[in-house]
Order: structure tokens, then sequence, then C-alpha cells
């Protein structure tokens, strides 16, 4: 059973003058209980070596194959061996850890004197809660632990933070100094986009005329920033064919705000763009803004932005300017951040 420490010995032992005898009583005393092959009870050997082992079996060795322990070795240097009368087993949950328990210290290896007192369900009880509790301890270590470490690890990537959020909590804008070829953001090469910085709202304008070659496109698009959760100064969007001019950073109001402009310093093979500014792109609690224009030509196809046409009821053509976002078309019409995650 959970928690249980088995006794091995010491168990009352009735010498022929019916005296008690037990693990501390004299050598003597425990010869005369054991001198003759049956005791007053008429026992056989096998019987009084089940009584000393705690076995609950009859006459003729019961518990040890119809063998006893002392038919094969001598009485006396058996009742001298105080090794043996002292073993025990501990088991938890029908597992012997007896090999666990030789490894504690001495002094931890018995339980203390209140444990033999308890029932064995309250044993249970207890050795069901510590190890449940110990299982809960080792779970919460595991769950707090990382999530300590990965927000530590944060906290670093965004050092001196801290006094910029304040600055700009106050009205002002603090510009954060990052180096940029410390971060990771600004070398860009993953398929998908860091998630350091989301957008939260866009405001698109777009200007085109489908029947007017050269069908050029003209737009540009201010994306507002959900707060900033490290500090970079770069900036990774998805853009595919467009010319990419005037990328600025506001901070605050729109109108009286402060502008930090920027430049587009590559372009990787995933459609992405990644446009750098000269400090870190403010944190919260700042309210930060991404305006881009753009311009591209209008062709013909089936996503994106593109040119198209139809016959109405009386045959005649009409040309027309059409969108298809889904899935990776939003890129071809405008800078942003293309991703489902990200909409």
């Amino acid at each position: 059973m959970a928690g249980e420490y088995e006794d091995m010995m010491p168990l009352p032992l009735r010498s022929n003058g019916d005296a008690d005898v037990t693990d501390g009583a004299p050598t003597a005393a425990l010869l005369s209980g054991l001198g003759t092959s049956s005791g007053a009870a008429g026992k056989p050997r096998g019987a009084l070596e089940m009584e000393l082992y705690g076995g609950g079996g009859g006459g003729g060795g019961g518990g040890h194959g119809g063998r006893g322990r002392f038919d094969s070795e001598d009485d006396d240097d058996m009742l001298l061996d105080w090794d043996l009368h002292s073993m025990r087993r501990v088991r938890m949950f029908g597992v012997d850890c007896t090999w666990a328990v030789r490894m504690l210290p001495e002094r931890f290896q018995t339980p203390p004197e209140w444990w033999f007192r308890l029932s064995r369900l309250q044993r249970q009880v207890l050795a069901y809660g510590a190890c449940f509790g110990l299982l809960a301890l080792i779970v919460g270590f595991l769950v707090v632990v990382p999530a300590a470490v990965s927000g530590a690890a944060r906290s670093s990537d965004g050092s001196g933070s801290g006094a910029a959020a304040a600055a700009v909590a106050a009205g002002a804008h603090a510009p954060l100094l990052v180096d940029a070829a410390t971060s990771p953001y600004c070398s860009w090469s993953d398929l998908y986009l860091p998630d350091v910085i989301l957008p939260d709202h866009y405001d698109l304008e777009i200007a085109a005329d489908p029947r007017a070659p050269p069908y050029t496109v003209r737009g540009s698009v201010r994306i507002a920033l959900a707060p900033v959760r490290a500090a970079t100064p770069c900036v990774v969007l998805h853009a595919k064919g467009l010319a990419i001019t005037g990328p600025r950073l506001v901070v605050g109001d729109e109108a009286a705000g402060d502008a930090i402009d920027g430049v587009v310093v590559n372009a990787t093979e995933f459609d992405q763009i990644v446009i750098k500014f000269p400090e870190a792109v403010p944190l919260a609690p700042a309210n930060v803004s991404l305006h881009l224009s753009f311009s591209y030509e209008l062709e013909e196809g089936l996503d994106g932005f593109y040119r198209s046409s139809y016959k109405d009821a009386a045959g005649q053509e009409h040309v027309v300017a059409s969108t298809h976002f889904e899935a990776l078309g939003a890129r071809k019409a405008f800078p942003c951040f293309d991703e489902p995650s990200f909409k």
C-alpha cells in the first residue's frame, strides 16, 4: 500500500516459559525459546520462523517453500544477526522503494514514532497528498521558470525601454538607440514575420485609372501599430512588386507628433521588406503609426489589385480595377502585414 513501512522484525516470540522476547531481550532468552524443534505451543521451527518474519502461515515453514531459515543456518548465528532482524521494506503505490530509502541519511531511513500510530488509511492519505503535492510543485516549477526566463529575455531585449516609455507617458519623445547590427529583425530572413511589431489599423488611399495607360497606381497607407513588444529599429512587413518611398514613423498626434524618417534597407525572398530607422520604434504607451507611400503598374491578373474587363448585356466591353487579397494577394496591392494571424 502507499507509503507503507513493513517491519520484517521484531515480532514477539514465546519461550517455553511464556516470557515475551523481542530484539531487545537477552540472547539466552531467545535461545530458550528456539532451543527445541517444537515449543510449548507445539509449533515447528518453520512456524516459529514465520512469526519472526511476520508471516501468517502455519507449520511446515509456511511462506518459505516449506523450508525454515533456521534449518539452513545455526540458530545462534541467526539470533545474533541483528541486521537481519532490523530489515525493513518500503513500498509506495505497490512499488518497492527500499533501495531509494537506503540512499538517505540513516536518521531519515526510519519514520518518526507518530507514523506508526496512524491507521493504514491515514498513512495512505498522507502519502498520496505528499506525492500529488510534490507533482504539483514540479509542474509549477516547469511552467513558471520558462515564463520568467522568457520575460527576462524580452526585458533584456528592450533594455532601457522603461525610461523611454516613462518619457513618452509624460508627453515627450525620448529616443531609444538600438544598434541595428545587434537586432535580429534588421537582418530578418524567416518565412514568417516577427511578432514584435503588429498592425492595429490601416488607413489606405489608392488612386488608379485602369483605362489610361500606363495604368499607374499611386497610394499611401497609414498603419497604426499595436504596442511594440521589443525594442528594435527595424520594421518587417510584406510588399511585392511595389516601389516604396517616404517611410516614416509618427509618434503621438498625427498633426503635432514627432516624425522619424526611415529607409528601406532590404527585400527578402519571401516578399518582405525591412525598413530601418535611426532609433528604436517607441514602446508602449506611445501611440505610433507607420506611414508609407508606394506606386506600381496596374497589370492584368487574378490576385492583388489588378486590371480586368467584362462585357455588359449589349456586348460592350468595360475595363475595371479589381481586388483579390486571399491568400497572399494583399502584399501586391499595398505594403502590409500579410499573414492571417496579423489581419
